[in-house]
């Protein structure tokens, strides 16, 4: 155009142009030749100036276009970084596992990545250096004509004068708000080598790695959970820019330093979330007596740091804490009781067949060439006679009235001699039943005949093969063994057996029946296994003797659990414990529910406390009206094992408030042994070891039975009294607020996305 212009203007006919503005020059020949020679110099003189016009035009457009050209690079290359910045913005922040990156802008003339030691990096310290991280971050270097521009720590700055100029485009991922610095770095593995990449996100180990550099930063030392500053430094080529958004966006002045391109920003405790000020957040220590009053003597506590804080509070039940129990005896109640199998073993011999009253045998003058009821010898009884095998059946049948069809089970052996020794099996063949009348164990009884020498040890022996049978023999397992007379002289010791049933925890209860007894071996036979022997002269003894052997069998020990409610005061509120699932069943008193139920879910309280606000815990028993028995049954290794009870319907009238001498608050380093050394019922646990002792990490009492408690955390016991056995109580743990272990202050989130570069 320039050129174009330049020669329409030289060929403009500078003489036409000369005469048309002069038509008045003529006269001598020196004046046309003066005039001829003013109109070559003017000719001249028009085209030297139009010439020179071009020039100037020339040079001021060709620099109006380079400027125009290289503001149209810088577009087409911060739209080509924008874009990648998008793309990678989605893999560090957003849920994107792979991006497509394109570098094909005709305006970039290289594309550089910086990673690793050539890369940039993020320095976060805490508390004046005390604990550091140090992030990786890469950056991707745009060079066009005489331009840089930088993608990076998720921001994009372009650079000029040598990299004296620094401006930000787009601000980075390092953001600030209210007090919490929120990071989030690229660390790509490997540079480009073409105009198109793959970048593939390592997502499991990126969120492994963030979580590292979170824990170490704030747990190389207790201070910096919560601490008083924190500093972020970027190391970068491009730091001056880095200064400038940092003292933006933070409010603070930003220090460089040009030798390790560093700039640096430092964050005060002002600065900082009041998270991280104990002065003013909800980190309690109840040891600290300027903020906590923990008065022993009436069981409370107080915290106040006279800021108007609220605090979290909490109380709940420690492992085998609950230990508000004790042991009752309940004769015949066959709701608590334990089921019971029995084995009848009679005495089958002919002396059974004697009638006491009339003073012989009911055999003498009736006989029959078949065998008859009521003996195995072909004789039949006089029916006028009543024989000792009559009275045991019916003190038999009195003992099976007093069991429980629907727990209890039952079987009949009979013997005499070794060869005549039996299971006398219900009508249907079964050795042990549950039903109880005509066809079973009852029609069993009546089974049972007389005639023939007497060998205890192989009734005792079929007794215990019963009991043996698999699923034949539930709950307790006991043996009623019956004898009126002496053992056979070749018949084998019964003693062998009965050390054979003790050793299956099989109970021999014996009963001598008349004078000719061997009562001595009948009672050491019922104490090898821990039975009772009892001793009937009588036909009238009889019934009044198995009455009482059947007590002694029903006669249980159970854990009796009384019912106990608690309510917390704090500030004029009262607060009742929740339980974690159904609880419709459970007992309650005035609306407060049983937590002494050893069958309801676990309690806890759940409350808030306001500055100022005394914290105590009111503990009432009652007496029950109704137990139930609940199915659980604790073992016990020296003595019989024991059913528990809940109560299902609490006396209302009957209530006892605990009063606070009966009540111990414990802190971290309190001296555990008045708790730990006061025995508790074998049932209950051990309060060392199922109480205090929950995990190496987790353990509240040491190896020196001292107490190691979060600085928020009491320990506080109720005590109950004692029974025959141990002491009544209940072992809780309170958390106030938050603990100075535990607690750390949200000052600095990090997001490292590693990504593997794939051309």
């Amino acid at each position: 155009m320039n050129d174009q212009s330049a020669s329409t203007n030289a060929d403009e006919p500078a003489e036409t142009t000369l005469c048309e503005r002069f038509p008045a020059a003529r006269g001598s020949e020196w004046r046309r030749e003066t005039r001829a020679a003013s109109e070559t110099v003017g000719t001249a003189l028009l085209i030297g100036m139009v010439l020179t016009s071009v020039v100037i035009i020339s040079v001021a457009g060709a620099g109006v276009l380079q400027s125009l050209q290289t503001d149209i690079d810088q577009e087409e290359t911060e739209v080509g970084v924008r874009e990648v910045d998008s793309r990678l913005s989605s893999l560090a922040g957003g849920g994107a596992t792979s991006a497509e990156l394109s570098f094909s802008q005709e305006s970039v003339q290289s594309v550089t990545v910086k990673n690793g030691s050539a890369g940039g990096a993020v320095h976060v310290s805490l508390n004046g250096g005390t604990c550091n991280v140090t992030l990786p971050m890469s950056s991707i270097r745009y060079d066009e004509r005489g331009q840089t521009t930088v993608y990076e720590g998720g921001g994009i700055f372009r650079v000029s004068d040598g990299g004296l100029g620094v401006a930000v485009v787009s601000p980075p991922d390092i953001t600030v708000e209210e007090g919490t610095v929120d990071i989030t770095t690229l660390n790509l593995t490997s540079g480009v080598g073409s105009d198109r990449a793959t970048v593939t996100k390592r997502g499991a180990f990126s969120a492994t790695q963030s979580a590292e550099f979170e824990y170490e930063l704030f747990n190389s030392a207790d201070e910096c959970r919560r601490p008083d500053n924190a500093t972020i430094a970027v190391t970068s080529d491009y730091y001056r820019g880095w200064a400038k958004y940092l003292e933006q966006e933070t409010g603070t002045t930003a220090t460089v330093d040009p030798a390790t391109s560093t700039a640096e920003v430092t964050l005060s405790s002002a600065a900082l979330p009041e998270s991280t000020n104990d002065s003013l957040n909800a980190v309690v220590n109840l040891s600290d007596p300027s903020i906590a009053t923990v008065d022993r003597a009436q069981g409370t506590i107080e915290v106040d740091k006279n800021v108007s804080n609220q605090y979290t509070a909490t109380a709940r039940p420690l492992a085998e804490g609950i230990q508000v129990s004790s042991v009752k005896k309940f004769e015949t109640n066959v709701a608590y009781r334990r089921p019971i199998t029995v084995v009848f073993v009679f005495d089958e011999s002919g002396s059974m067949n004697y009638d006491d009253d009339r003073g012989r045998y009911c055999t003498e003058s009736y006989l029959n060439p078949i065998n008859g009821p009521g003996n195995r010898w072909g004789q039949t009884n006089d029916p006028a006679c009543t024989t000792r095998m009559d009275r045991a059946q019916d003190a038999a049948k009195a003992f099976v009235s007093l069991m429980n069809e629907s727990r209890d089970r039952g079987g009949v052996v009979g013997f005499s001699s070794s060869e005549y020794t039996r299971y006398v099996t219900t009508p249907n063949g079964q050795y042990v039943t549950d039903e109880f009348g005509a066809t079973g164990l009852n029609g069993s009884i009546d089974q049972l005949v007389t005639g023939g020498g007497t060998e205890s040890a192989t009734g005792l022996r079929r007794a215990n093969v019963v009991h043996d049978l698999k699923g034949e023999s539930a709950g307790q397992r006991i043996v009623l063994l019956l004898s009126d007379g002496q053992d056979d002289t070749t018949a084998p010791d019964p003693l062998d057996e009965a050390e054979i049933a003790a050793e299956n925890d099989i109970t021999i209860h014996t009963v001598g029946f008349g004078d000719g007894a061997d009562n001595a071996t009948l009672e050491s036979i019922a104490d090898e296994t821990g039975g009772t022997y009892s001793y009937a002269a009588t036909d009238d003894d009889l019934d009044d003797v198995f009455t009482e052997v059947f007590a002694t069998i029903a006669e249980t020990d159970v854990i009796m659990n009384e019912p106990v409610t608690l309510d917390a005061g704090v500030g004029g509120k009262v607060f009742r414990p929740s339980l974690g699932g159904n609880a419709d069943y459970v007992a309650t008193a005035g609306g407060n529910v049983n937590v002494n139920d050893p069958t309801a879910p676990e309690f806890r309280f759940s409350m808030t406390a306001d500055d100022g606000n005394i914290v105590e815990m009111n503990a009432t028993t009652y007496d029950c009206e109704e137990y139930e028995v609940t199915g659980i049954v604790r073992e016990n290794e020296t003595s019989e094992d024991l059913v528990e009870l809940r109560c299902a319907e609490i006396d209302e009238s009957s209530a006892t408030t605990i009063p606070p001498s009966n009540v111990s608050v414990y802190l971290d380093g309190d001296d555990a042994g008045p708790v730990i050394n006061e025995s508790s019922a074998w049932w209950d646990g051990d309060i060392r070891n199922d109480t205090f002792a929950q995990g190496d990490s987790d353990a509240l009492v040491d190896a020196t039975d001292t107490f190691t408690l979060a600085s928020n955390q009491a320990v506080v016991v109720f005590e109950f009294g004692a029974n025959d056995r141990a002491l009544k109580r209940l072992v809780m743990l309170y958390e106030i607020g938050i603990s100075e272990d535990t607690a750390t202050a949200n000052v600095v989130n990090i997001d490292v996305t590693t990504a593997d570069v794939d051309e």
